[in-house]
């Protein structure tokens, strides 16, 4: 990902944020505007700067130009000189290219091609999609922000359920909704999951069952046909997603009552960040020195306060890691970067990868039952 987006009309960056108990959220951490207290709706769509629209226009090609010339040309060698305005409107429209242009309609920015099927899903009915996903009260917002100048726009909400884990230890479900205006993807949302006492953020995986077994990670909706009436099978899919969170939460309570052995702690370690052989063709002493620092890491974090509600169990094993990864330091240019990146790997990628992992295998060492990709 790139940059945040910086607004020159307003000055500001296009990102609103929540902490927690005044404490930035390290995940979030130089995203924009901080508040101390999940956003209503309105407070979030404003401060993130998100309230704009994009707009599409029709884009040219040279094959279409150069039909439209030769057309042009012909009908001048019949002498046809003069065309009523209406004929000219369907010699353009025939010569059109199947691409439009998405341009973001304050700034004038250019944000992508994309075909002429393709439906804009415009900031504000994102919004308007998450709140009505509860029947009382007002959706609160963790983050909302947008990447590439409006390209990409992100929106995570709290849904108003509460999981306990471990006396002192709670879960609390969002909804992540990622916007692609730029045409290189769908709409993305799905549920995830963040343990409060320490933020860490685990995407929970919806399974819909193919020949047997199929794992769907996220929901995705193209950007054709009627979007309005995706958005509404969505939300169905979602709340019928609730029982999954429900049983993942089973299966972290299960994981609190695991304890483990220091030979099962050793074990876990060992499939979760292996050591390299000196006979492995890609052995370095440097890459045996980071995986050297990662599992010291794991390890201290098994072992810190934030594990004392569960300590030295399955479950403080599988958040040693989620904990490691999200508050990993992150490569970047400037602060928003490294935010970004921390961004990325915490909900996509290689780090949400690791973190299934880390949860299918801690599962494994409680004896919990875990579905197997196809």
């Amino acid at each position: 990902m790139d940059a945040i987006t910086f607004n020159a009309q307003t000055g500001k960056h296009e990102a609103a944020y929540a902490g927690k108990d005044g404490q930035l959220n390290p995940t979030w951490h130089g995203l924009g505007q901080y508040f101390t207290e999940a956003m209503d709706t309105l407070t979030a769509f404003t401060a993130s700067g998100l309230d704009w629209r994009v707009v599409q226009e029709a884009v040219f090609s040279m094959r279409g130009v150069n039909g439209l010339l030769q057309s042009l040309m012909e009908g001048h060698a019949k002498g046809e000189t003069v065309w009523s305005e209406e004929y000219q409107a369907k010699l353009v429209e025939k010569h059109r290219s199947a691409s439009l242009i998405n341009i973001r309609e304050d700034t004038g920015l250019e944000l992508g091609f994309v075909s002429k099927h393709y439906q804009v899903v415009q900031n504000v009915e994102a919004f308007r999609f998450l709140d009505s996903l509860i029947d009382e009260g007002a959706m609160q917002y963790e983050a909302a922000f947008s990447l590439q100048g409006g390209k990409q726009v992100v929106v995570l909400a709290r849904m108003p359920q509460v999981y306990q884990v471990t006396e002192g230890d709670t879960q609390v479900p969002y909804i992540l909704m990622n916007l692609c205006h730029d045409g290189t993807g769908a709409v993305r949302f799905g549920p995830c999951m963040t343990r409060t006492i320490c933020w860490n953020t685990l995407q929970v995986a919806l399974e819909e069952k193919t020949n047997g077994k199929r794992r769907v990670r996220e929901l995705s909706i193209p950007h054709k046909g009627n979007i309005q009436d995706k958005l509404n099978q969505a939300k169905n899919i979602l709340f019928a997603s609730q029982a999954k969170q429900e049983e993942y939460n089973d299966k972290c309570i299960v994981l609190a009552e695991k304890r483990m052995s220091t030979a099962e702690w050793v074990q876990f370690l060992d499939i979760m960040c292996p050591l390299m052989d000196e006979k492995d063709p890609d052995y370095t002493e440097r890459r045996q020195e980071k995986l050297k620092e990662t599992r010291q890491a794991i390890r201290e974090a098994y072992r810190n306060e934030r594990q004392d509600t569960a300590p030295e169990s399955a479950w403080a094993a599988f958040c040693a890691v989620t904990e490691h990864i999200d508050h990993l330091p992150r490569r970047g240019a400037n602060t928003l970067q490294k935010a970004e990146a921390r961004f990325n790997t915490t909900f996509y990628g290689p780090g949400r990868d690791m973190k299934d992992r880390a949860f299918q295998t801690a599962c494994r060492f409680a004896g919990i039952e875990v579905a197997t990709a196809s």
